[in-house]
């Protein structure tokens, strides 16, 4: 096959399989018109593309291979010495599928600059690639940053072929500057920060990457990172330069399987999220030396889909623990086991919703992992709260610090209930009488062995001595059967947490309607079966809570606003989103109305309706709430 009809038939098989199979057939006759042979190439490259088939592919890769080393010696504007513009090719340094890049320096005299040039390649000037490449040029126009390699110059060479000027990187890629420099892993969390907040800017200006991998990230020898390559980004928002999908397959260029997420490589709409999925991958590899998913790149689309639909990836202490032993394994796999493990494997997840919502996100659970400060994810160890604290204290103060603050509440609790000095004084020698059994129990020195108990040991043993220690006074067992519910909900044991909700709700008796206390307990078992996935009996917690606050005569108020939150979060899940845009404006309305701000719950609704907008594609309204949101949280603090 001649040069010529070779880049005929890969232009033709290009545009056309990324069309959907519906169309193909009226596409090739388009564009091969009565070119029989032509189309007779496309179609057998169309074959065995679908089938992955080996022999297919390596004849492909073989004719490819003989296309490029025919352009390469005859493509005169890669020479060195060509002018391209203002611009003087120096030597080239790579080429793709449709362009190749070259070290070009200026050549109109008005200073002495050195850049990389992008060229679109001889005879690849179809009009899905060329819009390609436009579109490219485009984006970067749109993007101003320190981490992000900049556009310089743009315009038609001599010969006609579209061309952009990008600043020239002097340094190397991020794994190879990593490993040549025998970077620590808190510089090597650095560089993830810096790739995030590359992202975290192109994300503002609606821009998503969806091609972030190792070769794509460069670092100066200063030590500043560079995000490359926005071949096959995309606008959001239904920008006329872009769409708000990306479809690709598995076999040329189209995208890099081994760190795609899976929406893309199912061909379904891509988001924010999509990076996050992306830049998770590239960080697992940064951190452990290793590919988060083993696949091989040469499968075909539908086999590579299937085999990252079946993988887990490991947890990066354990995959580089598998490494410990080559240099491979970059950093200790101790300091990677526990919150790192959450981070990476959180943006990890299949589910788009169930990632971080933004890049920002993702980079405050790293700084506050370098800070030693708890992170935002939910990890799924029941102890997380308590770790933490072990690591900033003393291992024998620790837990049992943890589980004071806890019971002390229960006092404070039993306390405000009491209707005269002698029932406070009844139940307040109660509550003492509760408190010290429990902390006999977690003393060390009652245990055998002097065994250290957990902060679950203890909740447990308190679990069990309820009933027990006040079977004569039910709502003061009530109050503190809340608590406890309560406690082990924030340490992520909801069905624990449930049942002691549960339990408190039948101590409290038939009296919910005169009760307020007894809908509190109801609005905080909803949000336990919210959290634990349980949406249905959540949703009918919810109700309950607002009908018993409502016939309290409490029509409007945080109480109520409450529980119309956490009903606009249960129809997001369900992906009602109209419902849920309904019910957390009107929460969020009525939050504003009656609370002061600052206040931590107008922040949480104001974060919950901006979840809702990314989930709908409204990505500018997602981002204006999550400002408004983000600006209370240094006024809370103070």
């Amino acid at each position: 096959m001649d040069p010529e009809r070779w880049r005929r038939v890969s232009n033709v098989f290009d545009v056309v399989v990324d069309a959907p199979e519906s169309e193909r057939a009226a596409l090739l006759h388009r564009l091969c018109g009565g070119d029989h042979a032509t189309r007779a190439d496309v179609e057998a490259l169309l074959a065995a593309d679908v089938r992955g088939d080996a022999f297919g592919a390596q004849t492909f890769a073989v004719r490819a291979a003989a296309a490029v080393a025919w352009e390469r010696d005859h493509d005169a504007g890669a020479a060195a010495g060509a002018l391209i513009g203002s611009w003087r090719a120096v030597r080239e340094l790579g080429r793709g599928g449709m362009g190749v890049v070259l070290l070009v320096e200026r050549a109109d005299g008005q200073f002495e600059q050195r850049a990389a040039l992008k060229l679109i390649k001889r005879g690849m000037d179809s009009e899905a690639v060329l819009a390609r490449f436009l579109r490219e040029r485009q984006i970067l126009a749109r993007l101003s940053h320190p981490n992000i390699a900049r556009l310089l110059d743009g315009g038609l060479s001599a010969d006609g072929r579209s061309y952009f000027v990008m600043e020239y990187i002097e340094g190397a890629p991020l794994l190879d500057y990593c490993a040549q420099h025998a970077l620590g892993l808190s510089a090597r969390i650095d560089c993830a920060l810096q790739i995030c907040a590359a992202l975290q800017f192109a994300h503002r200006q609606l821009v998503v990457h969806l091609d972030i991998k190792p070769s794509n990230v460069w670092v100066t020898e200063s030590g500043e990172v560079k995000l490359l390559d926005f071949g096959i980004a995309r606008l959001l928002g239904g920008d006329r330069m872009g769409a708000t999908t990306q479809t690709g397959s598995a076999h040329g260029g189209a995208l890099t399987p081994a760190y795609a997420a899976p929406e893309q490589l199912r061909g379904e709409p891509v988001s924010t999220a999509s990076d996050v999925y992306s830049l998770g991958c590239l960080v697992y590899e940064l951190l452990t030396g290793r590919r988060a998913f083993d696949v091989d790149d040469t499968a075909s689309h539908d086999a590579l889909r299937n085999a990252l639909d079946r993988a887990q990836p490991d947890p990066p202490s354990r995959a580089a623990t598998r490494g410990a032993s080559d240099a491979s394994a970059p950093v200790s796999p101790r300091s990677l086991r526990g919150d790192l493990d959450t981070i990476v494997l959180k943006a990890l997840q299949r589910e788009p919703e169930r990632r971080y919502t933004t890049i920002e996100a993702f980079a405050q659970d790293l700084r506050s992992h370098l800070r030693g400060r708890p992170i935002a994810a939910r990890r799924d160890s029941a102890l997380y709260r308590t770790g933490k604290f072990v690591l900033r204290h003393r291992v024998g103060v620790a837990l049992a610090g943890t589980a004071l603050l806890a019971l002390l509440a229960m006092t404070a609790i039993a306390l405000r209930e009491a209707t005269s000095a002698h029932e406070q004084a009844r139940r307040a020698e109660a509550v003492t009488d509760f408190l010290v059994g429990i902390f006999r129990v977690a003393d060390p020195r009652g245990t055998p062995g002097g065994a250290k108990l957990s902060a679950r040991d203890v909740l447990d043993s308190g679990a069990r001595r309820l009933d027990a220690g006040l079977e004569q006074q039910p709502q003061l067992a009530a109050s503190l059967t809340e608590v406890l519910g309560k406690v082990y909900s924030e340490l992520g044991e909801y069905d624990r947490a449930m049942a002691m909700l549960q339990r408190s709700l039948q101590l409290r008796g038939n009296r919910n309607h005169e009760d307020a206390a007894y809908a509190a307990t109801v609005a905080v078992l909803g949000r336990a079966q919210y959290e634990k996935g349980d949406y249905v009996a959540a949703l009918q917690s919810a109700q309950q809570a607002l009908d018993e606050h409502r016939a309290q005569g409490k029509s409007a108020g945080p109480m109520v606003a409450g529980d119309l939150a956490l009903q606009g979060e249960i129809a997001r899940r369900q992906g009602d989103f109209g419902r849920a845009e309904l019910l957390l404006k009107q929460a969020l309305a009525m939050s504003r109305a009656t609370l002061v701000a600052p206040h931590a719950q107008i922040a949480a609704q104001l974060n919950r309706l901006a979840a809702l907008y990314n989930d709908m594609g409204r990505l500018q309204d997602g981002i204006a709430l999550t400002d408004d949101g983000q600006a209370l949280v240094p006024v809370l603090a103070d």
